[in-house]
């Protein structure tokens, strides 16, 4: 992104990197260049290089930022929790504390000591049960269908209703207080 931004850049008149733009392909192509690799794509959007002003550049700015954060976005993998790409989070989670937020990221992942699960992958002595119901495995998706922790409450609304779910787990209580149903 970055580099087609510089790219854009060079078109504007007295830019230092202009006089590139204009220079004639090498005899015999040995190496992709920043100019060879996204000129076709930048050529789209600066239909007029001459005209290329200050305005426009900024459009062209915009208009690679929003391509690249959106190609970004759609190649994101299926979250391993939801077993789907997950939904923008709430921007509620902002009220909560650092430690809440923390943790709310880190059950998202599936990747928490708060979960039997993830500590029996890093020491096999620790059993992958629910220290409440005795069930295995104890993931996130537990955590929310334990029988002993009854809730309405679902692994997604670990994106759209973080403030509820700091509150079922009790995310923001001190470091030595476990979750209910924790150990």
């Amino acid at each position: 992104m970055i580099t087609k931004q510089y790219l854009a850049a060079c078109h504007l008149p007295g830019h230092p990197g202009r006089k590139h733009l204009v220079r004639p392909p090498a005899p015999r192509p040995k190496k992709h260049t920043l100019i060879t690799r996204h000129k076709t794509e930048l050529s789209t959007m600066i239909p007029n290089p001459q005209e290329f002003n200050e305005i426009e550049y900024k459009n062209v700015l915009k208009q690679i930022h929003t391509k690249d954060v959106a190609a970004t976005i759609s190649s994101y993998k299926m979250n391993r929790v939801l077993g789907t790409t997950p939904p923008e989070i709430n921007c509620e989670e902002l009220k909560l504390g650092r430690k809440a937020r923390t943790r709310l990221s880190q059950l998202r992942s599936g990747f928490s000591n708060l979960l039997n699960l993830y500590k029996n992958i890093c020491d096999p002595e620790i059993e992958n049960c629910c220290p409440k119901c005795n069930i295995s495995p104890h993931d996130t998706q537990h955590l929310f269908q334990c029988a002993a922790n009854p809730t309405n409450l679902t692994p997604l609304d670990l994106w759209t209703n973080p403030i509820q779910v700091t509150e079922f787990l009790r995310l923001e209580d001190d470091d030595d207080v476990q979750p209910e149903g924790q150990v």
